[in-house]
């Protein structure tokens, strides 16, 4: 078991590699029956890939693997893409009912799977701070069913391969303690995640 400590992300850890097509993939994490890797954006996008393990150096079965020019995923607090969202308010704390959203503010959404950015992101590096790498296919985000009007779209600077999407939260979202807060893609809907508004 290994988790990657330096940027940019290895290709092997804990004596495992991840090959897709003709890629090594940058490794975060390494662990009995799960690995969380990037796939490299030269994977390109609407393809189909062969994704092959080599462990102690054994490799595994080529596996296919589907690449979508879209498909959009939160992150969740508890780590399984439901609850509470991986939302932060305008001060970086997450909202929650200690600290509920209002109308009018903007929120930090977290998320996965949103594609091509322009400038195109680096392989295995943490996105730059100047010039931002944005979104190449546009994001929709509802906040309680309202459509919330999208300010940011694009990879969070500094981190590799998170997406932020930065909206407004609608005058006219009922308030509530669970919220349901989605992003659309390519006409994608990800998971559902909650925060709470008052």
């Amino acid at each position: 078991m290994a988790g990657a400590t330096s940027l940019p992300l290895p290709t092997q850890l804990a004596n495992t590699s991840v090959r897709i097509g003709d890629r090594d993939a940058p490794l975060l994490y390494v662990g009995p029956g799960q690995i969380n890797l990037q796939i490299p954006w030269e994977a390109g996008e609407s393809t189909i890939s062969t994704v092959v393990v080599t462990s102690g150096g054994v490799a595994s079965a080529g596996e296919f693997l589907t690449i979508q020019t879209a498909q959009p995923g939160l992150f969740s607090l508890s780590g399984d893409g439901r609850g509470q969202g991986a939302i932060l308010d305008a001060q970086y704390r997450v909202v929650d009912a200690a600290n509920p959203a209002a109308a009018g503010d903007v929120l930090q959404i977290f998320a996965a799977g949103l594609g091509a950015t322009s400038p195109p992101a680096k392989t295995g590096e943490p996105a730059p701070s100047s010039p931002l790498s944005l979104v190449t296919n546009t994001v929709r985000a509802t906040v309680g069913g309202v459509d919330a009007p999208v300010e940011f779209q694009g990879l969070s600077p500094g981190f590799v391969g998170l997406y932020q999407v930065n909206v407004r939260v609608p005058a006219s979202v009922t308030p509530g303690a669970s919220v349901p807060v989605v992003l659309i893609q390519n006409g994608i809907s990800s998971n559902t995640v909650t925060i709470a508004v008052k």
